[in-house]
């Protein structure tokens, strides 16, 4: 297994967005989640903030299509009832910005064999 990790796509992709917000982003966090098919009748995986307390950006990056979409919901505050705002559809090469302040859920693909994808958290 190689301990080397080529992140110039990453410091590119960085530079340009900090160029685009008009400031120099500092990530905070950044994981792959890979889902794997499940047959749970769920509509979305339990809703999260990925960080509480301070403000932050999101980014989502889509590694593979798979019929297992994000769900960002309206509700300020944790708990039922859950209100829809949005689904993205999971599509490789889809990349998504949105405030860390928002709700969001995955669901684990039904019909494909996982779902993949790099999440980044910045200030």
């Amino acid at each position: 297994i190689s301990t080397h990790w080529d992140t110039s796509g990453l410091s590119y992709l960085s530079h340009r967005i900090s160029e685009y917000l008009g400031y120099q982003l500092q990530y905070k966090r950044v994981k792959v989640n890979l889902q794997l098919s499940s047959n749970n009748e769920k509509t979305y995986n339990l809703p999260h903030k990925d960080f509480e307390g301070t403000d932050h950006l999101v980014m989502i990056y889509y590694v593979n299509s798979t019929d297992g979409p994000t769900t960002i919901f309206k509700n300020e505050k944790s708990g039922p009832p859950w209100e829809v705002d949005g689904t993205i559809e999971c599509k490789a090469g889809r990349l998504i910005i949105f405030s860390g302040n928002k709700y969001h859920a995955g669901i684990h693909p039904k019909n494909d064999e996982h779902r993949m994808l790099a999440l980044l958290r910045w200030s």
